[in-house]
Formats: C-alpha cells, sequence, structure tokens
C-alpha cells in the first residue's frame, strides 16, 4: 500500500468519524453508543472537544493530501504540490490522534462497564463464542445492527448511495432476530448494536472481552429470515438481483448492501483464507487448501479472480450466499458481483458451535 492509499484512508476514515460526531453534538441518534462509553451522573462526555480534535486531524490531513494529489513530474502543479508534506503536518496529525486517544481512554478508565471491561455479566456467557470467520474492521455499511428508532427497536443497515452519500434504512419485520442479538449483548452489559449472518445463517455477536479493548464474537443462533429494506420504493436485499429486480451475472455491478463476512483471494488466485485470532496477541490463517484438495482450490480460487483480479484482495459472502467484491478502477472503487456460493464449491466447513443454553 502507498503512502497516498495510506493517507487516504485515514483520511475516510476519520471524515466518517467527524460525521457521527457531529450528529451527536446536534442531538441526533449516532453510532458512538457502540463504543463502551458511559459517563458517570454528575459528568459529562464532551463529545464536541472529540469533535473539534478530529477535525483538526482532518485539516492537517487534507494538506498533506494536497502535496501528494499529483505526481512531483507532472508539468506545471500547483505550488506545493507533488513535493514532500512538511513534517509539521505529519506531526499535527499524530499529536492530535494521540489526544483524542486520550480524550477516548479518559471515558473508560474512572467508570468501568460491563462491557468494557467485563462484570458479573461477564462471567458465564451462555453463548458460545464463535470459532469461525468474523470480520475484524469492517465499514460503516458493512454491518447489521440492533437501534431504536421511534420508540422501536429495529433492524438497521447504512446503504452508499455512490461515492458520497449514505442513507440510513431499517425495518420492523425481524422482532426474533433483535431478540436474539439483545440476548447476547445484554450478557456482555450491552444493549443493541452490530451484528452479522455469515453464509451458513449463523448470527455472530460482537461483545468486548473481558480483560481488553478486543471483541469476542458469540453464536447467538441460526435466523433464516431474509432481511429486507425499502428503498425508494424498490427492495434492498443480499439477493443477487439488482435494484429493479433483474438477475444479475458475474461482472455485473453490485448494488446491494455491502453487508457480508470478509475474504481473502490470495495473490496469484492460489488459495483463499482468513485470519482467526487466537488471544491477544496471536492470530491465525485458515486457508481453503486447509480443507479440499489443491484442484479444488484452483477452482474456487479461479471462480473469485475471474471478476476480482489475479492480484487477490477482500472479498465478501452474506447470508444469500451471494459473492461480491471491491474492485479499483483508476481512482474509483466500485464493487462487483462475483457469483453464488453453491452448495456443491468446495468451500470451507460450517463451523461447529454449541447452541445458546437456555
Amino acid at each position: 500500500m502507498t503512502l497516498r492509499e495510506v493517507i487516504d484512508r485515514v483520511y475516510n476514515d476519520l471524515l466518517d468519524i467527524a460525521e457521527e460526531l457531529s450528529l451527536n453534538t446536534h442531538g441526533a441518534t449516532a453510532d458512538i453508543e457502540d463504543l463502551p462509553i458511559t459517563p458517570p451522573r454528575d459528568r459529562t462526555i464532551d463529545i464536541a472537544l472529540i469533535a473539534r480534535r478530529v477535525q483538526d486531524a482532518l485539516r492537517h490531513l487534507h494538506k498533506v493530501r494536497q502535496h501528494l494529489k499529483h505526481p512531483t513530474g507532472r508539468r506545471r502543479p500547483p505550488r506545493g504540490v507533488g513535493q514532500p508534506p512538511p513534517r509539521s503536518e505529519f506531526t499535527g496529525v499524530i499529536k492530535t490522534l494521540e489526544e483524542i486517544t486520550k480524550l477516548v481512554q479518559h471515558f473508560d478508565e474512572p467508570w468501568l462497564t460491563n462491557r468494557s471491561k467485563g462484570g458479573p455479566h461477564m462471567k458465564q456467557m451462555k453463548f458460545a463464542k464463535f470459532p469461525g470467520n468474523w470480520p475484524k474492521v469492517v465499514a460503516k455499511d458493512a454491518k447489521y445492527a440492533i437501534r431504536t428508532r421511534s420508540n422501536k427497536l429495529v433492524v438497521s443497515l447504512v446503504y452508499e448511495v455512490g461515492h458520497r452519500e449514505k442513507v440510513f434504512l431499517a425495518t420492523t419485520e425481524h422482532d426474533e432476530l433483535v431478540k436474539m442479538v439483545n440476548s447476547v449483548k445484554k450478557e456482555g452489559g450491552g444493549y443493541g448494536g452490530v451484528f452479522y449472518i455469515n453464509e451458513w445463517r449463523q448470527v455472530l455477536v460482537p461483545v468486548q472481552t473481558e480483560n481488553s479493548r478486543e471483541v469476542e464474537y458469540y453464536y447467538a443462533g441460526d435466523y433464516y429470515g431474509d432481511l429486507e429494506f425499502d428503498f425508494e420504493g424498490r427492495t434492498l436485499s443480499g439477493r443477487p438481483l439488482s435494484l429493479d429486480g433483474t438477475p444479475l451475472q458475474p461482472g455485473d455491478e453490485w448494488d446491494g448492501p455491502h453487508v457480508g463476512i470478509p475474504y481473502k483471494l490470495c495473490a496469484g488466485g492460489r488459495d483463499i483464507g482468513y485470519t482467526v485470532r487466537i488471544s491477544e496477541n496471536r492470530s491465525r490463517e485458515v486457508r481453503l487448501s486447509d480443507h479440499v484438495s489443491k484442484r479444488e482450490v484452483v477452482w474456487m480460487a479461479d471462480k473469485i479472480a475471474s471478476q476480482k483480479g489475479w492480484q487477490g484482495g477482500r472479498f465478501y459472502v452474506n447470508e444469500y450466499r451471494t459473492i461480491f467484491a471491491p474492485v479499483s478502477k483508476g481512482n474509483d472503487l466500485r464493487y462487483v458481483y462475483i457469483g453464488q456460493l453453491e452448495e456443491s464449491d468446495p468451500w470451507f466447513p460450517k463451523p461447529e458451535v454449541e447452541p445458546p443454553s437456555e
């Protein structure tokens, strides 16, 4: 990854954070309730201060990006463009991010919640930890969540419309799913929040671990209801259909939700894998070649690479077993439909996990 790509990624992530904090400071409901922050009664969280520091970091990063915007050898570039960014701007970014980190840590230290450090509810979880593949770091539009809207618990989704517009969608049709997710969240001392459904319809719920800031994923059970959202009079789901209901063909643009379980196509299209965390400081890569023959690996990897590209990279499988992936074309990033994960396709075994105890 180039320096410019790193800067762009951090910049875009900070823009998302700034947007959420800005919404919160104006009284709207944002996603920061996912953070393990519970202030004492005699204190309030200064979200506005964090928002200002995020804006400071964005200002420094913007100047860095301006310097990296055009290649150095370009004819008559704007003054300063294409030259190494000033050290002061990098220093400004680092110092600002450090201050943001201290502010958030300060929220955690005086009043530890069950969700952030573990409490009486964390000692005997009746739900089993999920042993298979689960998302690590994902975009805001790549997850489902339980939220409260108009005093009603809903299943929500952030849907990306083009590159610069996002819309909040929700459905009230899945009370059983809401109950499943909240049962896990309550055990961890929380309520509502993010969850995922994998290709076997297993519901995965992240909960803050007892001894660190890492999360553990717990198995809430299987759910076979189909999540559908109304978007401007059209039905949005993870099925292999366009918004107008036309069946998709491999290579077509994927305009459905970006929610899915991430896998990695290895460079050169030689294998498929994902990473599992063994402990806080240890992880292991699981490969498809660990489970099926070399010939089957090549066949399955070819299926992904034919649309994703032989350079490899991340792709997703959702609860409808629809496979899609982000593909870069020039400076644009778009999502393409790769195909369906058929029952006959060589794939990882379904994770064996104990159902929730009563």
